[in-house]
């Protein structure tokens, strides 16, 4: 068979887990999952930017099971827990590889894949939750992440082997790719305001209408000013101090920008920023204009304000023996922690 369905799937809330304005998009995916049902299909690939980053290379889990839940949206109740498709799952990392692209395959646990119990992020978690996750029987999943450090045209190949995969299957295939957009909508929302979001948005909404997705690889990098690749901590003031007095910014370690983001591409050339070495030289968090901003928005009504308390960094065992499904690169991977006394401070 082939694919028999194919949907662009939001992942930014369920009816389960709301929040304010999220019914049309709530509607959108349960027309989704009527039509996801009219097509019967028998497998689904869905593609999640927040399951397993692997650095250079697609990956696709190869455990017998995925399992998530929605915990970190204050919604614990709302639990996963779909079979994979272990044999798609295989045959999508050998057209992968077969095209010449750089793929792993990922589990977890067990080192027998039947026996094994991958995490279900919510990018996966959200879209099945709506189509084949709770149906009787459910339908089968594929959870494969993209590779942010590839081209968009070495993700345009991955999903024509994706496509040939389902094709040599001969299963009824459905394929989602989970995928939120322009994020800055809302001065009050988690990633403030950003008028170029909604030009972004308009522009793949009509990519999509018109059938032309191709017009995804001529998008013009300038909807990005610039980003650090690598730790920011050491290089991000001086990029504020040039951006507040107009100077370039190209000549900074692990800064990209529009004006060397194509030639970085053409050389391969992706040097990051330096990492930071000593923990304790960092500077507290001031977090009190988030706090103030919580309390002045429509979230303050519904939702307890959190922190993330960062007291090391890399992992002391990947120094020694780098896990096969771990994100982390060279460059990151070296330990470094805070001493005690400085965490201890920052809890205070």
């Amino acid at each position: 068979m082939s694919l028999v369905f194919a949907a662009i799937a939001p992942h930014g809330t369920l009816p389960e887990a709301p929040v304010p304005g999220a019914e049309k998009t709530h509607e959108a995916l349960a027309a989704l999952g009527r039509r996801f049902d009219a097509a019967a299909p028998e497998a689904t690939i869905v593609m999640t930017p927040h399951n397993v980053h692997v650095e250079g290379h697609f990956a696709v889990v190869l455990a017998g099971t995925v399992a998530g839940s929605l915990a970190e949206f204050d919604a614990p109740e709302v639990m996963l827990s779909c079979p994979v498709d272990v044999e798609l799952a295989a045959e999508a990392v050998v057209a992968l590889h077969d095209d010449g692209l750089p793929v792993v395959g990922a589990s977890f646990g067990p080192n027998d894949p039947s026996a094994a119990t991958a995490p279900l992020d919510w990018g996966a978690l959200i879209p099945l939750w709506f189509m084949g996750g709770r149906t009787e029987p459910q339908v089968p999943a594929v959870v494969v992440s993209p590779a942010r450090d590839l081209s968009l045209s070495d993700h345009v190949r991955a999903g024509r082997a994706l496509a040939r995969a389902a094709d040599a299957s001969g299963k009824r295939v459905a394929l989602i790719a989970s995928a939120d957009h322009g994020h800055a909508h809302d001065p009050d929302g988690p990633y403030g305001f950003d008028p170029a979001a909604a030009e972004y948005d308009d522009l793949i909404v009509r990519f999509v209408q018109e059938d032309s997705l191709d017009g995804v690889l001529g998008l013009d990098p300038a909807f990005v000013d610039a980003a650090v690749s690598g730790e920011g901590d050491l290089v991000f003031p001086e990029l504020v101090r040039r951006v507040l007095s107009g100077e370039r910014v190209s000549s900074l370690p692990g800064v990209r920008c529009r004006e060397r983001v194509e030639c970085d591409f053409a050389t391969g050339s992706f040097g990051n920023a330096a990492s930071v070495t000593d923990m304790g030289s960092l500077p507290y968090p001031d977090y009190s204009d988030y706090f103030e901003q919580f309390r002045t928005s429509r979230y303050d009504r519904e939702w307890l304000p959190r922190l993330f308390l960062e007291t090391s960094r890399g992992c002391w065992w990947g120094e020694r023996m780098h896990c096969t499904f771990c994100g982390l690169n060279g460059s990151t991977m070296a330990y470094r922690s805070k001493p005690a006394a400085r965490a201890l401070a920052e809890v205070k």
